[in-house]
């Protein structure tokens, strides 16, 4: 066989593997079915749906203009399953080897530093839970006059003040915190 005819015969296999792999744009986000499907823009405005695989336990809907790596099954471009979804302007920048953060387009996030350190930046932390325990201290308003539970546990344990009509100072409490 000729290399002309052995090219000609390739080529639409060659043309399959060029366009499995693409990078796109993302459009629009449907968020309610089985798995969650990304409008992208592709080649020359080539507009199509594309299944996204996310990482279990980890789940966002990113917002448009997001960059999409996606590949099509067989090169068929009606077959297309999104494996990485990143927005260049909302992309925390500047971690640490190791370090890890979520975080979201409205600045919130969840920082783990290489220090050992969890920093949570949000307006309000909602926990859901039966207990919450901790083995240190809790301190509030911890960047200014802040105290610590069990400060104010002492304190409260120990409370006297002076008694309604000039009795004399109340007793510590009966029950201590």
């Amino acid at each position: 066989m000729s290399k002309r005819l052995f090219d000609a015969a390739m080529r639409p296999t060659v043309n399959r593997v060029k366009l499995a792999i693409g990078r796109a744009v993302l459009r629009l986000v449907s968020d309610a079915g089985v798995l969650q499907r990304l409008q992208i823009e592709g080649l020359k405005d080539e507009l199509f749906w594309a299944d996204r695989i996310q990482n279990y336990g980890f789940y966002s809907n990113p917002p448009p203009g997001a960059d999409v790596a996606v590949v099509f099954q067989g090169g068929d471009r009606g077959a297309g399953v999104a494996v990485g979804v990143d927005h260049r302007d909302y992309r925390p920048k500047n971690l640490k080897t190791g370090e890890a953060m979520m975080a979201d387009m409205f600045g919130k996030f969840i920082y783990m530093q290489d220090d050992g350190t969890i920093v949570i930046k949000a307006t309000k932390i909602r926990l859901e839970a039966a207990m919450v325990e901790g083995t240190g201290e809790i301190k509030d308003r911890c960047d200014s006059d802040g105290k610590t539970m069990s400060g104010m546990r002492a304190s409260h344990n120990t409370h006297k003040h002076p008694e309604n009509g000039g009795a004399g100072p109340t007793d510590v409490p009966t029950e201590p915190m």
